[in-house]
């Protein structure tokens, strides 16, 4: 039996080419699906790009994504050499979140204001132990009274501005987040090139 006829006959009551599943785009190089080609070692293999030369889906190897190609004026297989896609994963993990990424980095308003105390305590503290030095160091008149007194009045207000600042930033990252996203959609590039 012929090599074509043991292609034929491998194909008779099965499912037409035309209806297997392939990805209509390459999922690494956005290359469009060119043609189903028969793979010395793969079998039948869903190819992108062409006319001219098509290509393997990318497999990881070890190092990097590599693909094979078929030049279609040799009408072959270019098997002695492989092609890297100069595509590299940092961490397969980075994005796979259950929630939105922007969500990510938001805070509560009550978590805003708990932040702040807590900060604020601990800066009292500090504070209220410093003070006699400071009142050494810059040759301050030193009372009880008045100590406790204005490391309260710069705790009070050192309160209010953590919160204050920690509320417009985290408005400011969701807003800045969504503006670089609108450039970049703006430009054709997105997380899949």
């Amino acid at each position: 039996m012929s090599k074509h006829e043991k292609t034929a006959s491998s194909f008779q009551g099965a499912e037409p080419m035309a209806n297997w599943w392939k990805p209509e785009q390459c999922p690494i190089t956005n290359l469009p699906f060119f043609m189903w080609i028969e793979h010395p070692k793969k079998g039948w293999t869903p190819t992108y790009g062409g006319p001219l030369d098509s290509y393997t889906i990318p497999e990881f190897d070890g190092d990097s994504y590599t693909r094979e190609r078929f030049d279609h004026d040799e009408g072959a297989w270019i098997l002695d050499e492989v092609e890297d896609v100069g595509v590299q994963i940092v961490d397969d993990q980075l994005f796979v979140t259950e929630k939105d990424p922007d969500t990510k980095m938001e805070q509560t308003r009550l978590a805003s204001l708990v932040e702040a105390i807590v900060n604020t305590i601990i800066g009292f503290m500090v504070s209220l132990a410093l003070w006699p030095l400071a009142t050494v160091l810059f040759d301050i008149p030193y009372r009880a009274d008045s100590h406790i007194g204005v490391v309260t009045l710069f705790t009070v207000a050192s309160i209010g501005r953590t919160y204050v600042v920690r509320r417009f930033f985290n408005r400011r990252i969701k807003v800045m987040s969504a503006w670089v996203a609108e450039r970049w959609k703006a430009r054709g590039l997105n997380s899949n090139q």
